[in-house]
């Protein structure tokens, strides 16, 4: 038994391929993906996370200390073997999946990929908040400063521009992410059996 198999994924529906979602730091895309699987009863798979536990340190950690460089090894590592599994998986990539050459054609072959979009003002917004309450927060971007808004702005659409080019862009601005997940589901044209109510 592995990590994926651990909690007993029971699929209500049964698309022919995995779910990349992708999004900026800070925009809930990994909460909304979340629930994407927690309502089609998919398998999770959260690509930060894994590279942690390959790397037996924080996001935050491998970026500042060795760079994205060496966050985009991790992921070509952990990434693949997800993607040869029999059941598809939703899948949360992170804001360096879709430029790095080890991993574009991949994931663009074998998944349908969907950016859940946020306004810079939201997402910026978020980070600052984030700040406030843990200054350690997205140190990856903030290097231990406060956050700057034109500098942060300029390098958040450097990591937007890439996911530009997924299959869907989903318009998240505003949305609970709960809200948003409901509204990827009807984006994907994913319907699920009348037996099964989502809360309004």
């Amino acid at each position: 038994m592995t990590d994926l198999d651990y909690y007993g994924y029971a699929p209500l529906i049964h698309p022919d391929r995995p779910l990349c979602v992708v999004g900026l730091p800070a925009s809930h895309h990994g909460t909304t993906a979340r629930l994407v699987s927690s309502f089609t009863g998919l398998p999770f798979f959260w690509l930060d996370r894994a590279v942690e536990h390959r790397a037996g340190a924080s996001i935050d950690s491998i970026c500042v200390e060795r760079g994205d460089d060496a966050r985009q090894r991790l992921e070509s590592e952990v990434l693949p073997p997800v993607l040869e599994r029999p059941s598809p998986h939703v899948i949360v990539l992170s804001e360096v999946s879709l430029p790095n050459p080890a991993l574009h054609d991949l994931i663009f072959e074998r998944t349908k990929v969907v950016f859940a979009q946020r306004s810079l003002d939201e997402v910026v917004g978020t980070i600052e908040a984030s700040f406030e309450r843990r200054p350690t927060a997205y140190a990856r971007l903030l290097l231990g400063s406060p956050p700057n808004r034109v500098p942060l702005k300029r390098e958040l659409q450097a990591y937007e521009e890439p996911m530009h080019r997924a299959h869907l862009i989903l318009g998240a601005t505003g949305l609970h992410p709960q809200h948003a997940a409901q509204a990827m589901l009807d984006a994907l044209g994913w319907k699920l059996p009348e037996v099964w109510t989502r809360p309004d």
